[in-house]
């Protein structure tokens, strides 16, 4: 059973999909009269309207006028969005898939040509999706504005590839053909972005219209900008954007709620480590000056030693001549 309120903009992208109820609480897991609460709900808000029996649309100017502000009404704070999927699925070997084309034409399927090269790519338009297809691939990009929301990008990425193996069972039947290799799809995730809706740093940076991009060797990985009217903070690196978002961000700001600091704390720290630094400087020039001292000690030493080996040869010598005038003495 879902959340209460968790997962009402994803039953917005359902309608979008043209799914019907029943589809849409088979894909939630959740009871029909669990979802005739949430469409409810949805009706009272005037995101969604009734055409017909079992029949719903979603009234897009309600949803775009007020996106935020259904996020903040409708998501607790630990949600994360995904958006922006771009889906690879490899081809097995396909019987006449190289007249695809005219298949396509024959069933009177609106396509366009990729502009590559004339037969290389075609994009139909497929529940919202725009779907090439390749001579060994297909690629799925998910529509401008359909988002996935769970409490984590890991579960939200889920959303998005279940939701893109019911396009592809579509094509399958649109084109009387099975994509499947040894009994499985080959898909592959070649982008998404996950955003934290609820991120108080997003939040201060959309308030004052400014943006973050972030960057590491391999690339951007993130990113604020307000992007679909979110104030979010957003992992976007297209190998490493799951793992960024649940094992950097989220805990790093969880962590940030449980022990937090201020610029004020940042700043004593700055300047106690250039205090330590300054210090640290002292005693470097101490040991400096206690080597220094301890050479000219050392020199003086050796000197005052060669001084007192001198003084006994001179002592000796002077001895020696005394015995030699004693002698002379008694000779007398």
């Amino acid at each position: 059973m879902v959340s209460h309120k968790k997962f009402y903009l994803t039953v917005v992208n359902c309608m979008r999909n043209g799914l019907n109820l029943s589809q849409i609480a088979k894909k939630l897991n959740i009871s029909k009269q669990c979802l005739n609460y949430h469409i409810k709900q949805l009706k009272a808000s005037r995101h969604v309207s009734k055409i017909g029996y079992g029949t719903w649309i979603v009234n897009e100017k309600e949803v775009k006028k007020s996106s935020y502000n259904t996020s903040k009404a409708f998501i607790n704070a630990s949600i994360i969005r995904g958006h922006g999927f771009v889906f690879t699925l490899r081809l097995p070997m396909l019987r006449n898939w190289e007249n695809r084309e005219s298949f396509l034409v024959k069933e009177k399927i609106a396509f366009i040509h990729s502009g590559i090269a004339k037969g290389s790519g075609l994009r139909i338009v497929l529940g919202g999706w725009k779907v090439w297809l390749y001579n060994r691939c297909i690629v799925f990009y998910s529509p401008k504005g359909v988002s996935f929301f769970d409490g984590s990008a890991k579960a939200s990425s889920l959303l998005a590839l279940e939701s893109c193996f019911g396009l592809i069972s579509k094509l399958e039947s649109l084109l009387d053909v099975s994509f499947r290799i040894k009994s499985n799809y080959v898909v592959k995730v070649v982008k998404n972005h996950f955003g934290d809706v609820k991120n108080a740093l997003a939040k201060d940076y959309g308030d004052k219209r400014r943006k973050l991009y972030l960057h590491d060797v391999s690339g951007q990985w993130l990113v604020i900008d307000a992007s679909e009217g979110f104030k979010e903070l957003e992992t976007v690196h297209s190998t490493t954007a799951i793992r960024d978002m649940d094992d950097v961000v989220k805990p790093f700001f969880n962590s940030l709620k449980e022990n937090p600091f201020t610029a004020d704390d940042i700043v004593r720290i700055n300047s106690s480590l250039v205090a330590f630094g300054e210090n640290f400087n002292k005693v470097i020039n101490l040991v400096g000056d206690v080597t220094k001292n301890q050479s000219v000690f050392d020199a003086n030493m050796m000197s005052h030693i060669v001084a007192v080996q001198d003084l006994g040869s001179g002592v000796r010598r002077f001895n020696d001549r005394l015995d030699v005038l004693f002698e002379l003495l008694k000779k007398k």
